[in-house]
């Protein structure tokens, strides 16, 4: 937008901001370029930048990389202003999306609401909310805050649920996709691994390496997203 005026006896001028698109959950830097002229015709310029917020609340949200079916799943929310205040007692919007697979590469992937809730974040330093999922496959969650004025905002993740429901998976059918439940782990301790599978029902060779092959066995995957 480009706007003009005159300088006040100060060397200052006001404006209302032009009313510029807010994508939610994504703070926008504006750059304002200034040219100013005297009376003689000589011309100075500068220029500066701000942030634009979408709203004046935040919402946070973390959720398990790995879930399984019809168990429950903790959702971790927390909201706070633009300026890192905590916020107490607000509304948050979570919502479900079941990501459908591209058939093909002319398709582009889409997403299918499963459930929305209106959970209260009743502490400032968050809360966790239990939900579940009724098939496996890959969610987009999202959480929506807003501010007194209306303006809307939201984080999202994804977490993939494993289970026996299929859809067809768009991936690379000559590559295997695993998804581990978490990024390390101790000595004897459990690995919970999503095998994002391209087909409804298939053989897998499975080995377990360190130095060399230690543990070699077949199972049958069924299902979009086995464990």
């Amino acid at each position: 937008a480009i706007l003009s005026g005159k300088l006040d006896d100060a060397g200052g001028m006001s404006f209302s901001r032009p009313r510029l698109p807010i994508v939610p959950g994504m703070p926008t830097t504006i750059q304002v370029h200034a040219s100013v002229s005297d009376a003689s015709g000589l011309v100075t310029e500068g220029a500066g930048s701000f942030l634009l917020h979408p709203s004046s609340a935040y919402v946070g949200i973390r959720a398990p990389y790995v879930a399984a079916r019809d168990e429950d799943v903790p959702i971790k929310l927390k909201a706070a202003t633009w300026k890192d205040e905590a916020l107490a007692g607000v509304e948050i919007r979570l919502v479900a999306e079941r990501v459908i697979y591209r058939t093909n590469a002319y398709r582009s992937d889409r997403t299918e609401q499963v459930w929305e809730k209106t959970v209260t974040v009743a502490r400032a330093e968050g809360d966790t909310v239990q939900v579940r999922f009724e098939k496996g496959g890959e969610y987009l969650l999202s959480a929506v805050i807003k501010d007194e004025q209306g303006l809307e905002n939201r984080s999202s993740t994804r977490v993939y649920v494993s289970g026996g429901d299929f859809v067809h998976y768009g991936g690379d059918r000559k590559n295997l996709e695993l998804l581990p439940d978490a990024t390390e782990y101790a000595p004897g301790q459990t690995a919970r691994i999503i095998v994002k599978n391209p087909f409804e029902r298939a053989q897998a060779l499975i080995t377990m390496e360190r130095s060399g092959v230690r543990k070699v066995w077949v199972r049958e995957l069924t299902g979009e997203m086995p464990v």
